[in-house]
């Protein structure tokens, strides 16, 4: 049960009650006047947070040069030993070495370049998007490791 006041004598009544016991007056059912919106603390609370990006880069996403991440990092892992995933990213060079280390050593070398090729893979997985773009897309080494 809420109070209110009259407005005939301004005496508090019950908003139950159907007239003022003080002046006989009819007491009109009012509303509670409106909890005006706080929208500067809203403000200032987000303002006084990080700035997220609005947009993130996902695994399989292009980045600014065209190329995915998760698209480097699947080929690494099912055609690494061919150098595939270093002709994706542009290193043509360290592509040929790869192909060429596969086809001549007839298998000698190709346990070692399936672990490297694996730990290229799971790197790819875990870097950012722009520790991508700066070690394998503009990067200006030989091979990339």
């Amino acid at each position: 049960m809420a109070l209110i006041n009259c407005s005939e004598c301004g005496h508090q009544v019950s908003d139950k009650a159907t007239t003022c016991p003080n002046c006989g007056c009819p007491i009109e059912t009012q509303l509670p006047p409106p909890i005006p919106e706080q929208e500067e603390p809203q403000q200032a609370q987000q303002t006084a947070q990080p700035q997220q990006p609005s947009t993130q880069i996902g695994v399989f996403d292009n980045g600014p040069s065209g190329k995915s991440r998760g698209v480097a990092a699947l080929l690494a892992l099912f055609l690494g030993c061919l150098g595939v995933h270093y002709f994706y990213v542009g290193k043509i060079g360290a592509g040929v070495l790869f192909l060429v280390c596969s086809l001549v050593s007839c298998g000698i070398l190709a346990p070692i370049v399936s672990i490297l090729c694996l730990v290229q893979t799971i790197r790819l997985f875990i870097m950012t998007h722009e520790e991508f773009e700066q070690t394998y897309v503009n990067s200006t080494t030989f091979m990339p490791i």
